[in-house]
């Protein structure tokens, strides 16, 4: 008996061994070897643009009383993303973006 149990704990330590290595190779694949493509593709995934060109029309009360109206008003969002090697290079590069626009 002691001899059945010898040979099915070693067949369980090698097949925990193996998938552990499986593991440790498959995590070492994605952030080390293929690390920089996928950071790039979360970049570039991260900004969505959406543009609404309708108008609501102004809100009135009960007594017709002008509560809210339609105003054109236009938003610049600038968000940091972390790929600058220094703060006066992430100003200078926002600043060229502003000016091309």
């Amino acid at each position: 008996m002691p001899h059945v149990f010898k040979s099915r704990l070693v067949v369980a330590t090698v097949v925990m061994i193996l998938l552990f290595s499986i593991l440790l190779w498959r995590i070492f694949s994605l952030q080390i070897v293929n690390g920089k493509e996928y950071q790039d593709n979360y970049t570039f995934k991260i900004v969505k643009e959406r543009t609404l060109n309708s108008t609501r029309g102004n809100i009135y009360d009960r007594n017709g009383n002008l509560l809210a109206y339609n105003e054109l008003a236009y938003s610049i969002t600038i968000e940091d993303n972390g790929t600058y090697s220094s703060t006066k290079a992430k100003m200078q590069r926002s600043m060229q973006k502003l000016h091309r626009s």
